[in-house]
């Protein structure tokens, strides 16, 4: 159990182990904390489940059941939580307003996604003092290459919501020091902009690249890659996403 709150952790099961760590990072540190420590002889087809530790949902999006994350994960090596939903979205033809309605692409075009940054993220005055919300990153693209984080093709999967299932085996595809920077780079502070960096980044870290064949697929399925926020997704931006229209 790691306890980030400063209070004796109470009702744990009596085998547990608690550790202590600082606040810091939210979920996204917690996660890379326990990758740069996983055992070396933890099982390849282990599943290994992260989760926050409440159902709040920023996207328009369902919910995954755990049987349906573990399926999905025995076949493809990781799963997503959330399955985003169709967008009716607001366009302009000339000066007159349309409603169109998109099918949300788990996958991105990774130029475009490298452009994300929080410039506007308004945090909790009361809970969010102790330090700068914005990194020193321009954008998310800015703290990929400073981590050297070895994304492996240009059409990435992103897990919006920070719940997931990875097999271990997906883990330790990346080296045990790549997981301490990353680690390190989500202890600055407790809400910060690297965890919002690292919430776009866990899928395509840990699920498996598409072939080209799939890739050419994908794109062949979508329209279009959103290099900027969809007007109908106020405050949530899917910068980089591949959309279809949905007739």
């Amino acid at each position: 159990i790691y306890s980030k709150c400063g209070k004796k952790v109470t009702n744990a099961p009596f085998h547990a182990e608690v550790i202590e760590l600082d606040n810091v990072g939210r979920c996204d540190h917690s996660f890379a904390y326990w990758m740069a420590r996983m055992a070396d002889d933890t099982p390849d087809n282990d599943v290994i489940i992260f989760m926050k530790d409440n159902r709040d949902m920023h996207q328009v999006a369902n919910w995954r059941t755990l049987s349906d994350m573990l399926r999905i994960t025995s076949v493809q090596g990781f799963a997503c939580g959330q399955i985003l939903q169709t967008r009716n979205c607001h366009e302009f033809v000339g000066e007159r307003k349309v409603v169109a309605k998109y099918s949300l692409s788990t996958y991105h075009k990774l130029s475009g996604l490298l452009l994300f940054h929080s410039q506007n993220y308004v945090r909790n005055p009361d809970t969010d003092k102790d330090n700068e919300f914005k990194s020193k990153y321009v954008n998310m693209g800015e703290w990929v290459n400073d981590l050297k984080m070895p994304f492996p093709s240009s059409l990435v999967q992103v897990c919006y919501g920070a719940n997931f299932a990875v097999e271990a085996s997906r883990i330790k595809k990346h080296k045990r020091d790549f997981w301490q920077r990353l680690e390190q780079s989500l202890s600055r502070g407790d809400n910060i902009e690297e965890g919002h960096f690292a919430e776009r980044s866990w899928a395509g870290l840990l699920s498996k690249p598409l072939t080209d064949k799939e890739q050419l697929a994908v794109y062949f399925k979508s329209t279009q890659a959103v290099n900027h926020h969809l007007r109908c997704c106020v405050n949530e931006p899917y910068v980089g996403i591949l959309v279809s229209d949905t007739k």
